[in-house]
């Protein structure tokens, strides 16, 4: 949801840069500038370009999609400073159309980035499977007193899943032990799936049939 959040800030931003070129399409202004703004506009560009960059692999590292989002965020700030600095450059030889060009391509590029943030964010929500059910049946039904787990359903994000499913024992099975085998279970998913979080069992009596 986080990352959705920022693909959003993503898309107001490129609402605001296509505004403002617009108008200064329509209307071209003289644009006054110093070597000290430049230097300025140079160092922004490089800091938010390296912050980007870290955030990118830090995320690929930690599979985190909020950094791996926030990154695209920076790299926003590096495409407005960009932006900017060729206004500044283009003004003095007379090339206005330079800038609401650039600023329209950037547009692009950020729309490109917010869709991907979208579309792994989504298929982060929808994937049914965060981790190898079959392993995690098989590491459950090893275990004393399940008989047999099933509708393992999975929900969250890389390296933060949260996990619950259905355990069939014996229906004599006392309240005690039902509570050490929940616990046990829990702790032995956790220990082999270091990805899950969370575990909720739901038991069931097996039936006589």
């Amino acid at each position: 949801l986080a990352a959705m959040g920022i693909s959003f800030l993503l898309a107001f931003a490129a609402i605001e840069i296509v505004q403002s070129a617009v108008r200064r399409l329509l209307s071209p202004q003289p644009i006054e500038w110093s070597p000290l703004t430049v230097g300025i506009l140079v160092v922004t560009i490089g800091v938010n370009l390296a912050v980007s960059i870290y955030e990118r692999r830090k995320g690929e590292q930690l599979q985190s999609e909020i950094l791996i989002a926030d990154s695209y965020h920076t790299r926003s700030d590096f495409y407005g400073a960009l932006l900017v600095l060729i206004a500044l450059l283009a003004s003095p030889a007379g090339l206005s159309w330079i800038d609401p060009v650039a600023a329209l391509l950037i547009v692009l590029l950020i729309g490109r980035a917010a869709y991907a943030i979208v579309k792994d964010a989504v298929a982060s929500l929808a994937d049914p499977a965060r981790v190898d059910v079959q392993a995690l049946q098989a590491c459950v039904n090893a275990i004393g007193g399940v008989e047999q787990s099933h509708r393992v359903r999975t929900r969250g994000v890389a390296g933060e899943v949260f996990l619950d499913m259905h355990v069939r024992v014996d229906p004599e099975m006392p309240a005690e032990q039902l509570h050490r085998l929940e616990h046990e279970i829990g702790e032995i998913i956790r220990k082999q799936f270091t990805e899950v979080r969370d575990v909720m069992i739901h038991f069931e009596p097996r039936s006589e049939r």
